[in-house]
């Protein structure tokens, strides 16, 4: 009866674990030039970059009107590894409050600091990442994005 007993209460543990992983909603947050921002689930969102399974697409869009944002891409087969931003990659940017003008990065890193994959429902990425930006129109503006933080499951 012990056993059995033990057995249960693991069994409990392991799913309510598991159950509480798939509740977890997007969540994600940054710094522009020191200022903070935070997204909540419908602020966050993340895509396979054209169906490739490998490039996850992950974009925090925050502030009044969701004005301020970044996107960034992570390659799922680099686990644990601060790998430098490709600056050519259209995907990586920050949008600024009320303005057309997507800040392209000219050097950052990102990191994906835990993975698991599974069905949709069980699957999840969360990482770091930062980066600093310049407007392509204006190159003495640019933009510093710290402290970037992202959750994301269920894609």
């Amino acid at each position: 009866m012990k056993k059995m007993t033990f057995t249960f209460m693991v069994l409990s543990v392991f799913l309510a674990g598991c159950s509480l992983e798939a509740a977890k909603k997007h969540s994600g947050s940054f710094k522009a030039n020191g200022v903070a921002y935070t997204g909540g689930e419908d602020q966050v969102s993340a895509s396979y970059n054209n169906g490739n399974a490998n490039l996850l697409d992950v974009t925090i869009f925050t502030g009044n009107s969701q004005t301020f944002g970044t996107s960034i891409q992570v390659n799922l087969s680099q686990l644990d590894a601060t790998v430098p931003i490709d600056v050519n990659n259209e995907v990586f940017y920050y949008k600024g409050d009320n303005t057309s003008v997507y800040y392209k990065p000219i050097n950052g890193t990102w990191k994906i600091t835990s993975h698991k994959e599974g069905n949709p429902a069980t699957r999840h990425t969360e990482g770091e990442y930062e980066f600093t930006a310049v407007n392509p129109y204006t190159p003495f503006d640019t933009v510093r994005v710290t402290e970037g933080r992202f959750y994301v499951n269920n894609y």
